[in-house]
């Protein structure tokens, strides 16, 4: 080695020494810790460069030379994090995070050294060995220069305001040594490599590492001399809380708390961490290092005083305590830190509360023994009196026994002819339990003993949303004081239900309980009218069964059409439909529409077999389209020659027959001229016929071949009828109102029998229930009127109700749920658009899926009968006004439409 290897590299062993000494003072000291890497970051670049100095060739010496970049680049960011936790400024928010944003840069121009280099791009010989080539051109070289200047700089502000901040002379020696030592040093390193070879000396040795040695001696004065890292606040408070069991809190001289022991944490519910760093006003407001005892303490006026104040908890209880508060001083006299010890004073403060309760139990006991002598004198006159009224009611016992048991004796005549009756009696009261006396009959009933349980609970087991509706209907019931608001709660309580496959009679009283604490009790009586719902059924089925037999005499020549087409439907119209070119969905909605389409029109004449079976078979395809999985044609060929679709037409049509004999169907007493021969007729007639002639006769002819519109429509009055009755709705009778069109019935046939759903939906959704309808000042019997004239050439049928009118919120809702439309277009969509949603195939705004609607089928059928002869409608509809249909049909008479 030459002479400036060796001077570095006696650099290296100053600082290994330093970083040891360091580290011997207190190995548990963060400070101490951070100390010894910072020397040893100093001791790794003075080694490295002694060997570059003394290096055989070059590709060696720039070797060393980027073997020490791990110590001069981690260096200032070492003296940062030193000075950080040197002046307590480590403590605060995320100091993990600070500490990886000040080690980042250092990270990275580490990288760059050991690779590329960044203050030198190559080594040189000179006369003292080899020395780095500065390369003060590149980028790298700067932003390292600024990185390392921001971290010497800043670390000197902290330290030297750290310092005057403080009002220890020894804190502020410490503090000038360390940023004189710190300034000097670095001066010189930027001397020694920047600025002697940029005026051109390259000659010199570069040796910042070495001029470095001038902060190291500072550090040696200031924690040889000063004490520096030797005896900080920290220590003195590991120190002293050692000796103290009562609780007790260590102060900086700005009042905050340095360390709290244990008896705090467990007193007032703090952690450690809760505390540090934070002003003792958090738990002692009446003290801070603005009060006069605190400053008194700091300026040395006193050395020790006590006081009575109180220490908050964690949960803000405040505690009374005595504070003993003193001051600690170092061996050159400077003030460390305040020592503050509270005595709980809460067990003194409850012994003398005890003690003056003690007294004053005492003074009252004997006040107390005075009026007891009082008393007594009088209670003896008492007793005298007490042994003469006793008497008398020993008489007055023996009479009320004889009446208990007189009592006894009716109320087991009353449980016999409860219990005898035929029906179950229960009661409840406010909290909705059951009572115990309850007759026999509801063991039956209920097939358990309903006492201690809830009458939802016996009603609807498994239906929580019922129950819980139930429970508060009957909780308002027992509750509510007007009268009338009592009668309608009354009348929305369920007075049927089926249990254990029986048909239950509910009945309600509400008695009023003038003796008990219940206030209102709920009498429930319940009859099983299992019997007379079968004989009502069986007689409801007897109706139906006539009802379709004066049908079909009144209806006669409908049914046979209808029969007619279905059958067609069955044998071919269906193969044909299912085997079209058509894709799969398509055909599927077409034969939806269809089967939908004869269930309402067979309806119209209450054949009921056969509009079961069309239910169940629509039930059956939509619940194996949802499974997915085998659903193609063969299965809808399957499905329909499984079912039971021709036998149950033939049931009800034997019905009829049985009624009406096996020629009601013949075609007696009636002649039949088939279409073709009237239309042939009528090509001869205008042929042969003069022109005036002809049109004279074309009316009665056609009258032979055409209809009037009428009388496709004409069983939907009564029809609407019966479906409110069914609904429990009412309806104004009405006929179909308008000019008596004639028209080629075979054109319109299957549209006028599509409007079947028309006149279900102004029933079922339109119109509301009576009892609604008078809440809206409505008359209490709704309206559906029918339509018809001609207008420019065309045929416009109208169809509407006075009812609730479309929910158009609840159409937006279906839209957003179904994927027609996004949450935001549905919100955006006009009225018309959304009016539109209701002849989509398969759209309906009903939840449940019943016979009359819910599967979102009936308007889309209407819809497609329409579209096939060229037809139109239009919609409109208001809040609780109604809806309106208008269908705009073209004429296909050749010469306009003629009066019968």
């Amino acid at each position: 080695m030459n002479l400036v290897s060796l001077i570095t590299f006696t650099a290296f062993i100053i600082y290994i020494y330093l970083a040891l000494f360091g580290l011997h003072l207190d190995p548990r000291s963060r400070l101490n810790r951070i100390f010894f890497c910072l020397c040893l970051a100093c001791a790794l670049w003075a080694f490295c460069i002694a060997f570059m100095f003394s290096a055989a060739d070059k590709n060696t010496a720039w070797f060393w030379f980027r073997l020490s970049t791990p110590g001069w680049c981690l260096g200032p960011a070492l003296v940062l994090h030193f000075t950080l936790a040197l002046t307590g400024r480590d403590q605060t928010g995320n100091p993990k995070l600070s500490i990886y944003l000040i080690y980042l840069p250092g990270l990275i121009f580490t990288v760059l050294g050991l690779t590329v280099g960044v203050t030198a791009s190559h080594v040189v010989p000179l006369n003292f060995g080899w020395s780095p080539v500065n390369a003060g051109n590149m980028t790298r070289y700067w932003a390292y220069a600024a990185y390392y200047l921001a971290c010497i700089v800043c670390s000197m502000a902290l330290v030297w305001k750290w310092g005057q901040d403080s009002v220890s002379r020894r804190q502020q020696k410490q503090a000038r040594i360390v940023v004189y030592s710190t300034f000097l040093g670095t001066l010189l390193a930027f001397i020694n490599e920047t600025l002697l070879p940029g005026l051109g000396y390259n000659a010199t040795p570069k040796i910042p590492v070495v001029l470095w040695l001038i902060w190291a001696y500072g550090m040696w004065i200031a924690i040889s001399r000063y004490r520096l890292m030797i005896f900080t606040p920290a220590i003195a408070a590991n120190a002293i809380i050692g000796s103290i069991t009562d609780m007790m809190a260590l102060l900086d001289l700005n009042g905050k708390i340095l360390k709290i022991n244990r008896a705090v944490e467990e007193v007032l519910g703090y952690k450690e961490d809760e505390l540090v760093k934070q002003p003792i006003t958090r738990i002692c407001s009446a003290w801070d290092a603005g009060s006069g005892s605190a400053h008194d303490l700091v300026n040395g006026y006193v050395s020790y005083y006590q006081e009575e104040s109180e220490w908050v908890t964690c949960s803000g209880i405040a505690i009374p305590v005595k504070i003993s508060a003193s001051a600690v001083k170092d061996n050159y006299n400077d003030l460390v830190c305040l020592v503050l010890v509270a005595q709980d004073l809460r067990p003194t403060k409850e012994l003398e509360w005890e003690i003056g309760e003690r007294r004053r139990a005492q003074q009252a006991l004997q006040e107390t023994v005075l009026q007891i002598q009082d008393y007594s004198a009088r209670l003896q006159e008492q007793n005298r009196k007490l042994e003469f009224q006793n008497a008398e009611l020993e008489a007055m016992t023996a009479s009320l026994a004889e009446a208990n048991r007189s009592l006894e004796q009716k109320n087991n005549q009353l449980e016999n002819l409860f219990n005898n009756v035929g029906q179950g009696f229960l009661c409840f009261s406010r909290d909705l339990s059951i009572h115990p006396e309850s007759s026999r009959e509801c063991l039956g009933i209920f097939r358990q003993n309903p006492a201690g349980k809830r009458l939802s609970s016996l009603f609807y087991p498994e239906d929580q949303e019922q129950k819980e509706f139930l429970d508060t209907l009957l909780g308002k019931i027992i509750r509510e004081p007007d009268p009338v608001r009592l009668g309608l709660y009354l009348s929305l309580l369920p007075d049927e239900i089926s249990l254990q496959e029986r048909c239950i009679s509910i009945e309600y009283r509400v008695v009023e309980d003038s003796g008990g604490d219940n206030g209102r009790n709920i009498l429930v009586i319940l009859t099983d009218i299992s019997e007379k719902r079968l004989l009502e059924a069986r007689m409801q089925e007897e109706k139906d069964m006539f009802s379709m037999v004066v049908k079909a005499i009144i209806y006669r020549d409908d049914l046979v059409e209808c029969i007619e087409d279905f059958r067609h439907f069955c044998t071919r119209e269906f193969k044909e439909i299912l085997f079209n070119p058509h894709g799969f969905d398509e055909i599927l909605a077409e034969l939806l529409r269809s089967l939908h389409t004869f269930k309402g029109n067979f309806s119209q004449f209450d054949a009921a077999s056969i509009v079961g079976e069309l239910h169940r078979l629509e039930s059956v395809l939509l619940e194996a389209r949802g499974l997915g999985k085998g659903f193609d044609r063969k299965y809808l060929l399957h499905s329909l020659g499984q079912s039971r679709l021709i036998p149950c037409l033939e049931h009800d049509l034997q019905v009829i027959v049985n009624f009406l004999g096996p020629d009601f169907f013949a075609g007696k007493d009636t002649f039949t001229i088939s279409k073709d021969r009237l239309l042939n007729l009528e090509q001869t007639m205008q042929n042969v016929l003069p022109a005036a002639e002809y049109q004279m006769l074309l009316p009665l002819l056609r009258s032979l071949r055409y209809r009037p519109f009428k009388e496709l429509l004409k069983s939907y009055p009564e029809y609407v009828q019966k479906m409110a009755h069914r609904l429990g709705k009412q309806v104004h009778p009405f006929t179909i109102q308008g000019d008596d069109l004639l028209v080629d019935s075979d054109y319109y046939h299957q549209f006028a029998r599509s409007l079947v759903h028309v006149f279900r939906n102004c029933v079922d959704h339109g119109l509301e229930h009576p009892e609604a309808r008078a809440l809206q000042d409505k008359d209490e019997i709704g309206s559906i009127h029918c339509s018809m004239r001609e207008e420019d050439g065309r045929i416009l049928i109208s169809i509407g109700d006075d009812g609730q009118g479309i929910d158009f919120a609840r159409l937006r809702q279906r839209a957003a749920e179904t994927g027609i439309y996004s949450p935001a277009e549905a919100a955006a969509c006009t009225e018309e658009r959304l009016l539109e949603l209701i002849f989509c195939k398969e759209f309906s705004t009903q939840v449940e899926v019943s016979l009359i609607s819910g599967r979102g089928v009936g308007l889309s059928a209407v819809k497609a009968e329409l579209e096939k002869i060229g037809g139109q409608v239009r919609v409109s509809s208001y809040p609780e006004m109604g809806t309106e249909f208008v269908f705009d049909l073209p004429i296909t008479n050749s010469s306009g439409v003629f009066p019968p």
